[in-house]
């Protein structure tokens, strides 16, 4: 065996060492995903190759809604991940430790060197998804899941750049939701939650995956386009006006009051940045709300 091949006694002793710390590392991290049952797995025949297995078939694991049944990877212990997802995987965590006893696992580390490679690669992944599950916390709304206030201060600019670059348009929606506080004082903060998640799902139905929206904070709400021109801003606008209409009167509505909100837009490039995009936008939007109001109260009057 040549010089690089060989591990000294020392170099061992430090890889079995190192071994055992990233182990211990690991299950401390799950610690708090502690389940009350344990989970026993049927142990495959030792003469099974590692690059066919598939553990979650194999052991006949039932959770399907598992990143793993989607994955041609065969090593589960990487792709279920502490956080798939940036959300918790209480049952991968105690899959994890019954790993350290399952003979699919111990094919790859049957030897100290292969065991630290292979706990290297589960802390990395392990970290890099609590990197993910940090960064949706800083730029993603908790409630509806949009993106938030914080992540527009990073893109705002960005998004004016391209279009620019492109000498392509730009347009923005800004919404606010209708007599929200006095909902929220006749139904309470919960139901007021649920109204806000609505709208936020309502809104990802109706707009194009390539599009952004935020949750800005409180009921008001964006929507940015890139590539769309005032015609078709303001097309887009008439259709959320009608299918929430829709929306209130479907099964889809869970909520005790209808959906109802204001908005306004503003397209490039007669706005220089986006500040003034912004400020145009929330000027429309206030007369919407404003000439709603004043329909309702000339109703009330004829009434």
């Amino acid at each position: 065996m040549g010089k690089s091949m060989m591990v000294n006694e020392n170099e061992l002793s430090f890889l079995q060492k190192l071994d055992e710390m990233l182990k211990g590392f690991i299950l401390s991290t799950l610690e708090f995903h502690e389940l009350e049952e344990e989970r026993e797995f049927d142990i495959l025949p030792r003469g099974d190759q590692p690059e066919t297995l598939k553990c979650r078939v194999e052991l006949k694991c039932k959770q399907m809604d598992c990143p793993c049944y989607e994955s041609q990877d065969y090593r589960c212990w990487l792709v279920a991940g502490t956080l798939c997802g940036g959300k918790p995987q209480g049952a991968f965590a105690q899959k994890y430790k019954s790993c350290f006893n399952c003979r699919i696992f111990r094919q790859f580390t049957d030897t100290t060197i292969n065991s630290v490679y292979e706990n290297i690669g589960i802390v990395i992944k392990h970290l890099g998804d609590k990197t993910k599950y940090i960064r949706e916390l800083a730029i993603k709304d908790h409630l509806t899941g949009l993106y938030n206030r914080n992540y527009l201060g990073f893109i705002e600019g960005r998004e004016i750049e391209a279009a620019r670059r492109r000498s392509a348009p730009l347009s923005i929606i800004v919404f606010d939701l209708d007599n929200f506080k006095s909902v929220n004082d006749a139904y309470g903060h919960l139901t007021g939650d649920e109204i806000l998640k609505a709208f936020g799902a309502f809104l990802q139905k109706q707009t194009r995956a390539s599009d952004l929206l935020f949750r800005l904070g409180g009921d008001e709400f964006l929507l940015i386009m890139n590539g769309t021109d005032e015609p078709q801003c303001r097309f887009l606008e008439r259709r959320l006006l009608e299918a929430v209409e829709e929306w209130n009167e479907s099964g889809e509505k869970t909520i005790p009051v209808p959906l109802s909100f204001s908005l306004g837009s503003a397209t490039t490039p007669d706005p220089r940045n986006f500040e003034e995009l912004m400020e145009e936008a929330d000027k429309k939007m206030y007369a919407h709300k404003q000439s709603k109001s004043e329909r309702r109260e000339g109703l009330k009057a004829s009434a």
